[in-house]
């Protein structure tokens, strides 16, 4: 279950898990967002090793260019413990299809239910 502090028809929260990368998740306030949040939850806990962010909205060169990308990110886990990151949007070219995911590996497993 994917929930969100707001909520988008078009850009909701579903879309965080969509593996083919095509759509976004847009939280939906004025401004860059800052604040806005996102938990992915399960019915049991999971041991997590790391997660991949595809930070942007990467729809087009021009729509990546158009609009925030996340620079840092709390991550916090179902027992309190939380996380902070700094994201290092990897692109290595000009184009979308340059554009890489961050992926942040934790120094160790996490057990959770939910990442927020």
């Amino acid at each position: 279950m994917v929930s969100i502090s707001k909520k988008l028809s078009y850009y909701n929260a579903e879309n965080v898990v969509d593996e083919q990368g095509d759509t976004a998740w847009i939280e939906g306030v004025k401004g860059y967002g800052k604040g806005e949040w996102i938990s992915l939850c399960s019915t049991k806990q999971q041991k997590i090793c790391g997660i991949a962010i595809k930070n942007g909205f990467i729809k087009s060169d021009r729509t990546l260019e158009r609009n925030a990308q996340v620079k840092k990110v709390t991550l916090t886990f179902s027992d309190g413990n939380k996380k902070n990151y700094e994201l290092q949007q990897n692109r290595y070219g000009t184009g979308i299809q340059e554009w890489h995911s961050d992926c942040i590996i934790f120094d160790e497993p996490v057990d959770t239910s939910n990442i927020k």
